[in-house]
C-alpha cells in the first residue's frame, strides 16, 4: 500500500516478519534447505519526506545432505544482522512519477560459518530508487538496487585473508491494485545480477570437517563460498497480498518463486503497527 511506503512526520511504527525458504538441489549431491528469518524493526517519521529505521534479525535452518555413502543434517540458529538506514522522498507524484530513495548499511553483521561467530561491522550497503505511478486502482512502480558488500575476513572456515563475496544489482518492476481501501494484491519480478566470489583460497579440501569416529563431510556453507566463482543471473517471481484490518494495523504476505536460478522460494508474513 502507497500509504505505508514513508512513516509519517514525528510518527513510530514497529514491524515484525517471518520468512520461511526452501531450497531443493540435486547435483553431485542431494542438498534440502528449510530456514525461518525472524526480524524485528522500527520506523520513525523525521520529517515529511524522510525516515530513518533499523531492524535485527535472526535466523533457524536445516540442511540435510545426501551422499552415496552416507547422509548428514546440520541445525543451527542464530541472530545475522543489526541494520540501519534512511528512506528518502526526492519528489512527490504530480505530472512526474513519484521518486524515493533509501540506504541503509549493516551496523553489526554475523558472517561465520554454521558454527562460528564471526563478527564485521559496516561491511554491507545497499542502496536504491523506487519511481511509482498511480492510475487509480492501479499503481505502477520501478526499483533499482545495489548492494555493495566490502571484503571480510571468514575465519570459521578456516580460510586466511579475506573473501569478497561479490556485489548484486537488481530491477524490479511490479504492478499493484487495490481491491479496495483495506486489501490490494501486488505482482512483478526482479533480475537480479550477481559478481563473482573472490577468494585467496580454491581448494575444496579447505571444506573438509572431520567427526570424532574419523569420517569427514563438507561444509556446505563453505563449498557455496568457494563454488561461486563466476558472475550469476537469476530472476524472481514475485506476488503478494496486502490488508489493513484497522487504520493503525497492516499484515503484508508474499512469495518468492525462481524464474530461473537454484536459490528455491519463500515465503513470508510482516505486521506493521502505528504508535
Amino acid at each position: 500500500m502507497i500509504e505505508d511506503l514513508l512513516t509519517e512526520e514525528k510518527t513510530v511504527k514497529l514491524g515484525f516478519g517471518v520468512t520461511y525458504n526452501n531450497n531443493l538441489q540435486n547435483n553431485y549431491r542431494l542438498y534440502n534447505l528449510d530456514q525461518a528469518i525472524s526480524r524485528f524493526g522500527i520506523r520513525y517519521g523525521a520529517t515529511s519526506n524522510t525516515e530513518v529505521y533499523s531492524r535485527i534479525t535472526g535466523a533457524c535452518s536445516e540442511t540435510r545432505i545426501g551422499r552415496t555413502e552416507e547422509t548428514t543434517s546440520t541445525n543451527t540458529c542464530r541472530w545475522r544482522s543489526l541494520v540501519a538506514g534512511v528512506n528518502h522522498r526526492f519528489s512527490p507524484e504530480n505530472d512526474t512519477p513519484a521518486l524515493l530513495g533509501f540506504i541503509e548499511t549493516a551496523l553489526i553483521e554475523n558472517v561465520g560459518s554454521s558454527n562460528t561467530e564471526e563478527l564485521v561491522h559496516g561491511k554491507t550497503w545497499h542502496a536504491g530508487l523506487t519511481a511509482y505511478r498511480s492510475f487509480d486502482p492501479l499503481v505502477l512502480s520501478l526499483t533499482a538496487g545495489y548492494s555493495y558488500t566490502a571484503p571480510r575476513k571468514i575465519n570459521g572456515f578456516g580460510l586466511l585473508g579475506k573473501i569478497d563475496t561479490g556485489d548484486t544489482a537488481y530491477l524490479e518492476p511490479s504492478l499493484s491494485f487495490a481491491v479496495n481501501d483495506q486489501v490490494s494484491i501486488f505482482g512483478g519480478f526482479r533480475l537480479n545480477y550477481r559478481n563473482k566470489n573472490n577468494i585467496n583460497h580454491d581448494s575444496v579440501s579447505l571444506c573438509a570437517r572431520y567427526t570424532d569416529n574419523d569420517k569427514y563431510y563438507f561444509d556446505d556453507d563453505c563449498l557455496s563460498l568457494l563454488s561461486n566463482n563466476i558472475p550469476t543471473t537469476r530472476t524472481d517471481l514475485l506476488l503478494g497480498l496486502s490488508f489493513a484490518p484497522t487504520a493503525k494495523l497492516i499484515l503484508h504476505s508474499n512469495v518468492r518463486v525462481d524464474i530461473s536460478g537454484d536459490t528455491g522460494s519463500s515465503v513470508g508474513i510482516d505486521m506493521t503497527y502505528q504508535l
